[in-house]
This record gives structure tokens, C-alpha cells and sequence, in this order.
């Protein structure tokens, strides 16, 4: 700073910048000002790309501006990881916010210095202005089609009473239908995001959530009239077009997430625009992560139920009980529009079904207690550890689970009664109830026995306009006194993963809070302690060097290795949005490992930490880092500094060495019985495991085609045939069923 001058606060800086006169001269005389960016200056500035939804947009373009000035990379990365540069979010009708600050960081890029990969993202990003064309003219689509189905509502009068059919009941009686009938069409392979199969259950819920949205915002839903659903409407595709665009919506959303938060690069063939990311091993992980996920679950899954009695299952007794009472708790009532089946549990019936505490143990029917042992295990806690996390103040996953009973049973027995349904009609207006919200809460005290816990998970299931609102998050939502919900929906969700993967999104702090445990941690040290060979293992471990404080989580000594592990537990994510947790927790253990590996390469740092720390003997060992994650993804991404690898397939290379198909078994070690060089190769990026499962992945693409231009991202799935071709190959078989194996074959030769 020159003699004289006064420094300046942050915002008194930004607003010294003048937009239209911004030039070298201007930047020089800023930068005077203040030497660097304070972590208190960065914090306001990024308060303003928080808001780049509602906030003006001059003082957005300002505050990136501004934080350009010192850091001209580091400001575009923040705002491309806030959202500032998509073009879903509006300005006016004739240019969106993210046109206007593209254009003008491209026309200052040389002012403010920005790097070629940035500029190429601007260069980018704009380029791909075909996006806010896609956004606009889809969204007034979808205004069409809403406005002519409002004004060719069903208003009809029956038995003195006014009945008007509405969207926002026939969209929640839409997906309640497919999930209580199961339809699991799913052509995603296909790539074809034109046809509304290719989307999933969840894909549609989350499309069908955004369409209610927009109907409750545009009109009142009035406690005072009675809403019915027009059946017909339902059951053709008149709904389903209009589905399949908010699905395509959120589909491009997804794409330009990849831009902009994972850096996937756009390129231009002909009327082809393609997103691929410039290391493929990215996508691969990913893919590779969901497709395990659900490979693991249905395995799970599968061996579970196998081993409950018959009786346990929820499924099973609702058969019964509408076997033994019939019509006495379900009945076909009304005529035309009204036709329709209302169900009426006994309170005593109720009463038994919600008994928990037998010889002081909570008991679980069968389909409880499976999805409680698998969230868990997904967890990476213990089953007193779940116990003990709270969800809301008083509730845990325990209580979430209890409180989906009732549903469950409810949607069994719609099960059995509408089996014998022909008249689809009939089924579709059943489908979402309207109760009470005062006996909807009697009901879920018979689960919950607790007061405190009713009004929690009411609150916590209910549509809450200050967040985004999700079907399958706040599926409860109030008119007047009465709440309506989708019970297929209720009963199907994984409702103990949304309710806590909700509680992050608004920022619940109890969410937080382990009291004091770290169970991926633990789980970690406990994998290695079961193992044969004898490590010296030590976890949380802080430590000092050159004036930073670091702390490894889990830190493995071997005669002539050391392993330093950064535990991360984020939630498993179900979109590219949610992703965002784990590559953030991912990028918080890189830069620790950076720290401690420097450290540890330091003799002097080394040997006293030896010394006076782990006591044990000083000597020169080699290296070895890892981040060890609880989700599944990215643990064959060879980008990165330090590997990634999942807990589970940790504790197989420790423990057992299987690799697990339906008719055969290898083993992963090199020899018999397992050697701390089996571990080494799982921690190198080009190792067998990991170059196994990379190879195995087949490309595919995604397209969506509008207005004559297609966008194509490209991915990734898992050949299973080619994984057991490549292990068959590259590693010791332990068992093969012989006619099991040939039928796969026979069966994929005569799919290609």
C-alpha cells in the first residue's frame, strides 16, 4: 500500500467499481487499496452469489468483479459453484442474469487476468446460451398446457354439492399410481430423454414435484371446495406429455450442473451439443457408484428377506386382515366421478399393529427391520449408533421408520383390494386421501406414543414453503385443516434417507450432531483391526506443522508402510445437485492429505511425531494416502491427488478378498491368504481392482433433442459381462456354477 493511502473496507471497495468504466488503471488503484482478500472479505462477497436468485444483478456482477480483482480464478469458480452463471434463473424476458455477466467477464476478461481454462469456461458457457432459448420455451409450454387444463376443468355438481377436478390432486394421484402398481418401465439405457420412460420413478416424482409447485403458485388451492381428479386425464397421455417436460427441465438442470460445479466440457459437432468431462474416469465413477449402490441393495435385500418368518412381514398380515375383514375396512362407494374405495382400519386393529416395545425391545415387522439393518450399513453406523442420531429433537430414524407403519398398512391393503379392480378409473380416484390433520396426528401417536415426536415429524413431513418442495420429502400438504399426501408414495420412499437427507438441505444443525461419534471412523479402524495382519493403527491423531493444525482420522503403520486415511460419511446423493456434498467433502480431504503428507515427508516433523506421538520406531516408511468414503461414488476416479476408495470394498480387500457375482467367486489377493501388499495395489490408481472396474464400464450416450439441436452427455454403464470375462481372466477363481454362467451368457449373446 502507498504511503498515505487508507485501506479500505470491502464493501466500500465494490462500491468504488465502476461497471461501465472498469479498466486496468481502475483495478491498479482498488488493489492499492487492500493487499489481498481476507477470508472475512471473501465470505461477504459470496454472500452476494448466494442470492444470485433474488439479488440485483448489477451488485452481483459487482461483487464478482470485485473478487476477480484479487483472485480472478478463484471468483469464477465460486460463482460457477453457487449457480451465478445458469441460465435457468431470469433476469427479463429477453436476456437471463447469466448472459448478462458472461457477456461482460468476457469483454473485462483480459482486465482482470483470468486464466485460459477460465476463459474457456466463459468462452463455453455462453456458447451454450442454447440453453436459455430450451428454458424459456419449455417453461411456456408448460404454462400452456397448465392454463388450458385449468380453464377445461371438471366443475360438476353432485347430490347438491359443487365438485371441481384440480392438477395439483392429479399429478400426486399420477406418481401415487406408479408406485402402488409398481410401473418400472425404465428404458434409461436407452438414452432417449424425449420419451418419459427413460426417467425414473424418482426422476418423475421429482419433475411431478415441481409441476405442483408451479399449479399452487399460480392458483389457490381453497380449503372450501372439494377437489376430485379427472381420471381420464390421468390415465392418458395428455399428463404425461406434460410430465416429460419439467422431467426434461430437471434433466438440463442436471446437465449444466456438470459444467458448471464439475467442470464437464462442452463441445460443438454439427447440430450436436456434447458434455463430456476431459478425464473419462470422472464419469465412470460415478455411473459405477449409483449402479453398485443399487446392486448392493437388491442383494441385501434379497439375502434378508430369505431369512424372516412369514409372519413378520407387513405384506403378509394386511393379506390376512383383508382376507378375515373385507368389506368391513374397504368399500366401493359413490357413482360417476365419485366412484371410488375408502378404507377404515379399527383403532383396535391400529392400536396392535403400532405395539414397538415388547420385553423392552422396539419390534420391527420384516420390511422394517431389513430397510433399518440396510440403512445402517449404508450409514456406516451400528444399529445403536442409528439409535442414538437424532433427526429433529426428540426424533430418530427409529421414529421415522415407526411413523411410516401406518402407510405401509394402508397401502398393502389397497394392494389386495384394487388386485381385483378392472376399471383403472376407479383405482386412480381413490388414491390421495384428505384427512384431518388432527386425526392424522392421533394416528401417528398410536406409533410414536409421544406428543412432542407427533407434532416433529408432522413438521418435518410438511410441505414448507421457504424450501423446494419434493413429494417424496414433505409429502404432507395442508389445506385448511385437511392434509393431503400420496400413501403409495409414503409407503415405497426411503423415508429414513430423505428425512435426514432433507435436514441437511435446510441446514437442520441437530442433523449434525454425532454427539461425539465418528462411526465411519470407528468402522474403519475396526476393519483393520479385524484383519490378519498385524497393523499399528491409531486414529484421530492431531498434529501440527509450519503453523497449521492437521488431524488424520485413521493413520496405519506397517513395517515398511504408512497409510494416512481421511474418513468422509456424506449421505449417498440421488442427483448431480446433492453430488455436490460429497465432491465438497472430497476436496476438504484432499487438502488435509496435501497437509499431511507434506508432513510426514518431513524427517524431522516425522521422526518426532514417531517418537512422541504413536511411540513406535521412527524409521523411514514409505507413503501411502486415502480418502475413504461411506457412498460408493467416485472410488475409481484416477483424478486426484489421493485415491478414493469405499469403506466396503476397503474392508473386502482387508477381510475376505471375495468378489461376489450371483453363480461365481474370486479372490482379489494375490495369494491364499491376504498380504499387506493386496492393500498397496487397492491404493494405486492403475491396481487391479480398480483398473477391473474401470474397464469393465461401456460408454453410452444421453440425448435430449429441442428445436433441431441435440444435447448428448456422455456416459457410462456397467457391462456385467464383460466384469466377469475380465475377472475370469485376471484373477483366481474360487467357485463357478457352471450352467448358471452359461446361461448368462446365452442370454446377453441373444440380447446383442
Amino acid at each position: 500500500m502507498k504511503d498515505g493511502a487508507i485501506a479500505l473496507k470491502i464493501d466500500d471497495l465494490m462500491q468504488k467499481i465502476d461497471l461501465n468504466l472498469l479498466n486496468e488503471e481502475m483495478c491498479i488503484k482498488l488493489k492499492n487499496q487492500k493487499v489481498e482478500l481476507s477470508n472475512r472479505d471473501k465470505k461477504y462477497l459470496l454472500n452476494f452469489f448466494t442470492y444470485y436468485k433474488s439479488g440485483i444483478k448489477e451488485n452481483i456482477l459487482k461483487a464478482i468483479v470485485c473478487f476477480a480483482i484479487w483472485e480472478p480464478d478463484e471468483a469464477i469458480n465460486q460463482a460457477r459453484k453457487k449457480g451465478v452463471f445458469r441460465y435457468r434463473v431470469f433476469g427479463n424476458n429477453t436476456k437471463t442474469k447469466a448472459r448478462y455477466y458472461l457477456e461482460y467477464l468476457i469483454l473485462k476478461k483480459d482486465i482482470l487476468c483470468f486464466s485460459r481454462e477460465t476463459n474457456k469456461y466463459l468462452k463455453q458457457k455462453y456458447e451454450f446460451v442454447w440453453l436459455e432459448h430450451f428454458y424459456i420455451e419449455t417453461e411456456k409450454k408448460i404454462d400452456k398446457e397448465i392454463r388450458y387444463h385449468y380453464k377445461r376443468k371438471i366443475k360438476k355438481k353432485i347430490n347438491g354439492i359443487r365438485f371441481e377436478s384440480s392438477l395439483h390432486k392429479e399429478l400426486l394421484a399420477y406418481i401415487d399410481r406408479i408406485f402402488l402398481l409398481e410401473e418400472q418401465k425404465q428404458t434409461k439405457q436407452d438414452g432417449n430423454y424425449n420419451i418419459l420412460s427413460t426417467f425414473s420413478q424418482e426422476e418423475k416424482a421429482e419433475g411431478i414435484s415441481y409441476l405442483f409447485f408451479k399449479y399452487i403458485q399460480k392458483y389457490e388451492i381453497s380449503p372450501e371446495k372439494n377437489y376430485i381428479v379427472d381420471a381420464t386425464y390421468i390415465n392418458s397421455n395428455k399428463i404425461e406429455k406434460l410430465i416429460l417436460l419439467a422431467c426434461q427441465i430437471n434433466y438440463v438442470l442436471e446437465m449444466e450442473l456438470l459444467i458448471d460445479f464439475y467442470d464437464y466440457d462442452i463441445y460443438y459437432e454439427g447440430k450436436n451439443i456434447i458434455l463430456r468431462n476431459k478425464d473419462e474416469t470422472l464419469e465412470k465413477s460415478v455411473q459405477l457408484g449409483y449402479i453398485m449402490q443399487k446392486m448392493q441393495s437388491i442383494l441385501f435385500f434379497d439375502r434378508r428377506y430369505s431369512g424372516h418368518k412369514e409372519y413378520d412381514c407387513l405384506e403378509t398380515i394386511s393379506r390376512q386382515i383383508v382376507q378375515k375383514l373385507g368389506n368391513k375396512i374397504g368399500k366401493r362407494v359413490g357413482n360417476e366421478l365419485l366412484t371410488r374405495y375408502i378404507f377404515e382400519i379399527p383403532t383396535v386393529l391400529l392400536k396392535k399393529m403400532s405395539e414397538q416395545n415388547i420385553e423392552g425391545k422396539v419390534q420391527f415387522y420384516k420390511e422394517e427391520g431389513v430397510e433399518l439393518e440396510h440403512f445402517s450399513k449404508e450409514m456406516c453406523m451400528s444399529l445403536n449408533q442409528l439409535y442414538e442420531k437424532k433427526v429433529t429433537q426428540n426424533c430418530n430414524a427409529y421414529d421415522i421408520l415407526l411413523s411410516q407403519r401406518f402407510f405401509r398398512i394402508i397401502y398393502f391393503i389397497q394392494k389386495n383390494f384394487y388386485q381385483n379392480e378392472k376399471d383403472i378409473n376407479v383405482i386412480v380416484q381413490s388414491l390421495i386421501p384428505s384427512i384431518d390433520r388432527e386425526m392424522l396426528k392421533k394416528i401417528l401417536f398410536m406409533f410414536l406414543k409421544n406428543k412432542q415426536k407427533v407434532d416433529e415429524i408432522y413438521d418435518l413431513l410438511s410441505y414448507d414453503k421457504n424450501y423446494k418442495f419434493d413429494i417424496q420429502y414433505t409429502p404432507f400438504f395442508e389445506t385448511g385443516k385437511k392434509v393431503i399426501f400420496p400413501i403409495s408414495v409414503m409407503a415405497n420412499s426411503n423415508l429414513m434417507r430423505n428425512t435426514i437427507a432433507y435436514s441437511y438441505l435446510s441446514k437442520n444443525k441437530i442433523i449434525n450432531d454425532n454427539n461425539g461419534i465418528e462411526p465411519l471412523v470407528k468402522l474403519c479402524e475396526n476393519y483393520f483391526r479385524q484383519c490378519s495382519y498385524e497393523y499399528e493403527i491409531f486414529i484421530n491423531k492431531n498434529y501440527k506443522y509450519k503453523g497449521k493444525s492437521g488431524e488424520i482420522d485413521v493413520l496405519v503403520v506397517s513395517n515398511s508402510d504408512l497409510i494416512i486415511i481421511e474418513c468422509k460419511d456424506p449421505l449417498m446423493p440421488t442427483s448431480n445437485f446433492e453430488m455436490r456434498s460429497t465432491f465438497e467433502h472430497i476436496e476438504k480431504a484432499q487438502k488435509q492429505l496435501d497437509l499431511s503428507k507434506k508432513a510426514f515427508e518431513d524427517n524431522g516433523f516425522r521422526n518426532k511425531f514417531f517418537r512422541d506421538s504413536l511411540h513406535i520406531d521412527a524409521k523411514y516408511r514409505n507413503i501411502y494416502t486415502c480418502v475413504v468414503l461411506g457412498n460408493r461414488l467416485f472410488s475409481i476416479w484416477s483424478g486426484v491427488r489421493h485415491p478414493i476408495r469405499n469403506i466396503h470394498e476397503l474392508d473386502m480387500i482387508l477381510n475376505s478378498g471375495i468378489i461376489n457375482s450371483t453363480f461365481a467367486k474370486w479372490s482379489i489377493w494375490k495369494g491364499e491368504k491376504y498380504s499387506h501388499e493386496d492393500l498397496i495395489d487397492f491404493l494405486k490408481q492403475d491396481g487391479v481392482f480398480i483398473k477391473i472396474m474401470q474397464d469393465s464400464m461401456e460408454a453410452f450416450d444421453n440425448k435430449l433433442t429441442f428445436a433441431g439441436k441435440t444435447i448428448q452427455y456422455e456416459s457410462y454403464m456397467l457391462n456385467m459381462k464383460k466384469l466377469f470375462l475380465i475377472c475370469d481372466d485376471k484373477l483366481r477363481l474360487i467357485e463357478k456354477r457352471k450352467n448358471k454362467w452359461d446361461e448368462f451368457f446365452d442370454i446377453n449373446e441373444e440380447k446383442n
